[in-house]
């Protein structure tokens, strides 16, 4: 008695459906896509920033300094602070397109990811899941063998074979349907 209350104590683990393992990898993906596209955005916003601090640090200095010099000097001074944001804003640039060149790699990559892999849990879990069908309906093929041989030999005994038989086939068909799910789970 005390055996059998350890024994319903000790409940299994609760396991997760394939469909959930599936759907938490697909969410995964697309997180770290999110997330790299707003490391992009985040580099570009503080790329931008810089820029926008030093151009603004050096219009300061030009304002103080244009009461004490001619229009001509303040014109060439502009232009050569124009000319130096230019080459800046060139750099950004080329480091945008560098960064979008790795975010383009790096999204391939991640498109690359090949779920029919074969070290994949999922996979091998879907096979595992169709092998038990398959062992599990040999075992009932068997069942129902020996159990027919054994009506067979008692005599009088007609009335709970054809019931046990019923059962015995509605639970094989459950089977099949089982095993049919979990294969056209793995060729999606």
């Amino acid at each position: 008695m005390s055996q059998q209350g350890a024994e319903s104590t000790q409940s299994p683990p609760p396991l997760e459906t394939v469909e959930h393992v599936s759907a938490t990898v697909k969410g995964q993906k697309k997180l770290l896509l999110i997330a790299m596209a707003i490391s992009a955005i985040a580099l570009l916003s503080a790329v931008f920033a810089i820029v926008l601090s030093l151009g603004s640090g050096g219009e300061a200095e030009v304002a103080t300094q244009t009461p004490a010099l001619p229009q001509d000097t303040v014109a060439r001074q502009l232009d050569v602070r124009i000319q130096s944001m230019s080459s800046r804003i060139e750099e950004v640039l080329a480091l945008t397109e560098l960064t979008q060149g790795e975010l383009a790699q790096l999204s391939t990559q991640v498109a690359a990811i090949d779920v029919n892999d074969e070290r994949n849990v999922i996979i091998r879990m879907q096979r595992l899941l169709i092998k038990q069908e398959q062992d599990f309906q040999a075992f009932v093929g068997s069942l129902e063998d020996g159990m027919y041989n054994f009506h067979m030999m008692v005599p009088h005994s007609g009335g709970w074979w054809e019931e046990y038989k019923t059962e015995l086939d509605a639970m094989s068909d459950m089977s099949v349907a089982r095993e049919n799910y979990a294969s056209t789970l793995r060729d999606n």
